[in-house]
């Protein structure tokens, strides 16, 4: 995605499937619609991320999407998370699901 660079930190952990990484967002942009279909927790470092639904996170905030959540997230001014991925990855959604 573009303005959107990770940095991975850790893979599978105890067998399990376990991904951590920081994530930084330039200023401006915005994550494609997608689906989790595991757990995602992202801590905020600096700046702040605006989901699709109107919700601001702040650095501080710890954020926490269950599995089959669906969203996507903008960033006015750029941000930086860490970010924790647990049983599973995201998934693209597509034109019909977006409308839907």
């Amino acid at each position: 995605v573009d303005g959107m660079f990770w940095i991975p930190l850790s893979g599978e952990v105890n067998g399990g499937e376990f991904q951590c990484f920081l994530l930084r967002m330039e200023p401006g942009a915005t994550s494609r619609p997608h689906e989790h279909t595991g757990h995602e927790e992202f801590l905020m470092l600096e700046g702040s991320l605006i989901d699709d639904d109107g919700f601001e996170f702040m650095a501080g905030d710890y954020v926490h999407f269950q599995p089959g959540s669906q969203h996507s997230s903008t960033t006015p001014n750029g941000c930086k998370m860490l970010v924790i991925l647990r049983n599973g990855n995201n998934r693209a959604l597509t034109e019909d699901e977006i409308k839907a």
